[in-house]
């Protein structure tokens, strides 16, 4: 929603989205809407709130938000109280979608007419051709070589307005910004969404070596933290090494030594691995000296 308010009777209502040129998006006067003069691109979607006119707001409701609907917007009320002017930058925000590696992820998208045309695009990599549905059927001959196989629409809901892609074993290099296209008979839209890849913390191991124990886990994404705790606490700073090593499938393997002195076997020691999606513990029993 677009929020507008003005005082006086009698109003004339022009919102305009000034950054594409002035276009002219909805008007309301002579107490009815007037959308004779509206630009294709918003016909049908947008509506003041009519009941509530009188009462002095002049805002404007937009759905099915797009991309090109980003922007500064004019709000113009006349009256017999004189003529107001406001401005309302409205910026679109991508969709979030957060996907475990080798499963199963859907990112959303969805339109309104019907002869639909749909090709997504993996825009973080260089607009890599993910998927197409037209002709009423997938186009598999159009994805890229990384995503042969892997997307696919959801057919039995496509009449339905559902533009969706199905993308399976999700990869971390399938991680980035995708954009969703879509034309039919009432227009064309585009929606961006971002994918973000999570191979989460599943196993930490840790050991006693000669010289001190060390931690390790495997097979995560994005890159983990790894940390040492001790119990009780102790303000005694402690030797470790911490290696990070990346894989062919990009994942990352971490691993972490301590070295303890004498006086460190009386205390417990706790590793943890940890990312943006989980973290897991793992506790060392008390070390015995030898």
């Amino acid at each position: 929603m677009l929020r507008c308010s003005y005082s006086g009777s009698d109003v004339v209502i022009h919102w305009t989205q000034v950054s594409a040129g002035d276009l002219n998006v909805h008007s309301f006067y002579n107490n009815q809407d007037q959308l004779k003069l509206q630009s294709e691109r918003f016909r049908g979607r947008t509506s003041l709130f009519n009941d509530q006119i009188a009462a002095g707001n002049a805002s404007l409701q937009l759905k099915m938000v797009e991309v090109q609907d980003e922007g500064r917007y004019k709000c113009y009320t006349s009256t017999d109280g004189g003529n107001q002017e406001s401005f309302i930058n409205l910026k679109i925000k991508d969709t979030e979608v957060s996907c475990v590696y080798m499963e199963n992820c859907t990112l959303p998208c969805s339109y309104e007419g019907a002869d639909v045309v749909i090709h997504w695009h993996q825009v973080s990599a260089g607009n890599l051709p993910v998927h197409s549905f037209f002709h009423n059927q997938d186009q598999p001959g159009n994805s890229a070589q990384r995503f042969k196989g892997r997307a696919s629409t959801f057919k039995d809901q496509i009449s339905r307005g559902n533009a969706s892609v199905l993308l399976t074993g999700v990869k971390p290099q399938d991680e980035g910004r995708y954009r969703c296209y879509t034309s039919t008979i009432n227009g064309n839209m585009e929606s961006f969404i971002n994918l973000k890849a999570d191979a989460p913390v599943h196993k930490v191991d840790v050991y006693q070596g000669e010289n001190g124990i060390t931690c390790r886990s495997e097979g995560i994404y994005p890159k983990p933290e790894l940390t040492w705790s001790t119990s009780p606490p102790s303000s005694l700073t402690f030797k470790n090494t911490t290696t990070v090593n990346q894989t062919e499938q990009q994942l990352y393997n971490i691993s972490s030594s301590l070295i303890l002195s004498g006086s460190d076997h009386d205390l417990n020691f706790s590793c943890t691995v940890s990312t943006r999606r989980n973290r897991k513990s793992v506790a060392f029993l008390k070390m015995r000296k030898q």
